[in-house]
């Protein structure tokens, strides 16, 4: 757990980040990241950091928070619901053992960087409108 500062991480599978303003780092050095809150029916974290930076997604079932987004993820094959321990487990394995990996890596990349350019470009709209009218 990164909150207890391990200090040797070289034979390290799993890493559990459970710190707030450090994810970037771990996002950009894993190419599997498994969201937060999603299983505890809090509304689940917003996947586009990590699939911004090309990590593929997995979530459990409360993702209320930020469904609209989850259900385009799943659409174009950058993140996959798990529900339960069997679940998430086999999902890694498949991932780890795809041999197009690093290219699917890009591929994720590029959709989070055209998604996330999307959602910036409508909170914009938004709000511009939102000034017009007072």
């Amino acid at each position: 757990m990164h909150s207890s500062r391990p200090k040797k991480l070289n034979n390290t599978d799993i890493y559990l980040v459970d710190t707030y303003g450090e994810t970037k780092k771990f996002y950009q050095s894993s190419n599997i990241v498994f969201m937060g809150k999603s299983i505890s029916g809090k509304g689940g974290q917003n996947p586009l950091e990590p699939t911004n930076l090309g990590s593929t997604v997995l979530y459990g079932p409360n993702v209320d928070n930020f469904k609209d987004t989850y259900k385009l993820l799943n659409k174009l094959k950058v993140a996959y619901k798990v529900n339960g321990v069997k679940s998430l487990t086999h999902s890694i394995d498949k991932l780890i053992m795809n041999p197009n990996n690093k290219k699917n890596y890009l591929k994720i990349a590029k959709i989070g960087k055209k998604i996330l350019n999307e959602t910036k470009d409508e909170i914009n709209s938004l709000f511009n409108n939102e000034i017009k009218k007072t």
